[in-house]
């Protein structure tokens, strides 16, 4: 399946098209390098049977499109890009965007949304959840994250809150920064359900910053850290990557988002930028 796009002009359009073929569109988008939206708006499954999806801002233009650029409703919703235009000499990418939830955070369910920098989706894989996707990058994941991660690795709670990752093509290479790795506590404040707060994501060739700032401008957390376990070739060729994403993943059995409670997430006054 393939999402049609709708556009409109002014407010926020929810309606969604499909017609039949292969995703190949979805490469073509994730290549968009001057495409950066001013608002992302991710919609959960809605009462009238509406599949999950996302709405797109661009200036005075709103794009309404399927809930990840593939088009797959096996894989959760997300916003992918390969690149963004980088002015010679610079390393140093930044994202900058405010972000409020509804009904996406509560307790006890794990949804997360990953946000990652110096980013690339090197592939997609049709049949396996979203969390499987291949991509790299560093960055932060906000809200609730499951097990089967090293002790240390972990943030001990309350959930949401807001914790770094390393994004990996190679096995192993993925990795969370939690209450003890490499010998330093890495978690983030807390968040709640239908509150704003203000971020600030930076990432190098080696490292991360992330600032998060409440609805009246109070840091709650600025962290950096140097990313010493990511290894060869995934670190070098991490250096070189330009690209961003952000990843919504649902407490569903394949992370799809299709079968969690009706839940929003926007993301607004959305920039990249280099320094």
């Amino acid at each position: 399946m393939r999402a049609s796009l709708i556009v409109v002009r002014g407010a926020l359009s929810l309606a969604v098209g499909f017609c039949a073929g292969a995703a190949r569109a979805s490469l073509d988008e994730v290549e968009q390098c001057q495409a950066i939206p001013d608002e992302i708006v991710f919609f959960g499954p809605s009462a009238e049977a509406r599949p999950p999806r996302r709405v797109e801002r661009y200036g005075a233009e709103t794009r309404t499109l399927a809930a990840n650029p593939e088009g797959y409703a096996g894989h959760g919703v997300g916003h992918f890009r390969n690149c963004s235009a980088r002015p010679a000499g610079r390393r140093m990418q930044v994202l900058r965007f405010s972000l409020r939830s509804e009904g996406y955070f509560f307790p006890g369910v794990v949804n997360h949304i990953a946000i990652g920098l110096r980013s690339r989706l090197t592939g997609f894989a049709p049949g396996v959840h979203s969390g499987n996707e291949r991509f790299q990058g560093r960055g932060i994941v906000i809200g609730s994250i499951a097990g089967g991660w090293p002790v240390e690795d972990l943030c001990p709670g309350p959930f949401p809150l807001v914790q770094p990752e390393t994004w990996g093509r190679l096995l192993g290479v993925t990795r969370l920064w939690g209450q003890a790795t490499a010998g330093e506590n890495h978690c983030g404040p807390g968040l709640k359900d239908g509150q704003w707060y203000r971020f600030i994501v930076k990432a190098d060739d080696a490292s991360l910053r992330y600032t998060v700032y409440d609805d009246k401008g109070l840091v709650l957390r600025d962290h950096r850290f140097v990313d010493v376990l990511t290894r060869a070739p995934d670190r070098d060729e991490i250096r070189g990557n330009s690209g961003y994403f952000v990843a919504v993943m649902c407490a569903d059995a394949d992370a799809s988002c299709r079968s969690v409670p009706t839940w929003r997430l926007q993301l607004k006054d959305f920039k990249v930028s280099w320094q």
